[in-house]
């Protein structure tokens, strides 16, 4: 809230999990923090039968809210804000899912999640 903002003796309260995530250079942060996320999904589907991948798309689905095929920036705030309860910008998130958007429909389908969490964290896929 905005008193919560304005507040000095909440905000030196704050840990590290809250700090802002909103610099493009926290790109690769965030990065590994969705990844943290889908991990934390993948591992509460261990017990079932199904392989790594089907539990990836299972993940792919849970994180598509609207069910269009795509994971857009809203979506990356709001599993990254609820898994690791870092606060993300919209910005922020908008700025990962350009750089794993090769097609460039503002939202990664099932493939382009998938080189992304497969990715090296330190390598980007778009310039």
């Amino acid at each position: 809230t905005a008193c919560d903002n304005n507040n000095d003796a909440n905000t030196a309260k704050k840990t590290e999990g809250n700090v802002p995530i909103t610099r493009l250079e926290d790109s690769l942060s965030l990065q590994s923090m969705l990844k943290s996320a889908v991990l934390d999904i993948v591992s509460a589907e261990e017990g079932s039968c199904d392989d790594e991948f089907s539990r990836l798309k299972k993940a792919f689905d849970t994180l598509d809210k609207t069910k269009d095929g795509k994971i857009s920036a809203e979506d990356v705030v709001r599993v990254v804000n609820s898994s690791t309860g870092h606060d993300v910008s919209l910005s922020a998130a908008e700025q990962l899912v350009n750089d794993w958007d090769l097609n460039n429909d503002k939202g990664l389908d099932y493939y382009e999640f998938l080189q992304l969490l497969l990715s090296d964290d330190r390598k980007q896929r778009k310039n």
